[in-house]
């Protein structure tokens, strides 16, 4: 998707997109409203919508 890192911070990793940094959660799991809140961070950051699915094989990757 076009981001770097994981790179460790103070408190949290982050990715670098552009110049843009997004703080990566340290939740081993997530709730629904959190997951939501993240795909809709990264598509504002990417400028396009990303679905669960699309999400899921990211890990895979």
């Amino acid at each position: 998707m076009g981001f770097s890192g994981p790179i460790s911070g103070t408190k949290h990793q982050f990715m670098v997109y552009q110049r843009r940094r997004m703080a990566v959660p340290s939740n081993a799991e997530y709730s629904v409203s959190q997951l939501q809140m993240l795909l809709r961070e990264v598509g504002a950051l990417i400028g396009r919508r990303i679905s669960a699915a699309e999400w899921e094989r990211l890990g895979d990757e």
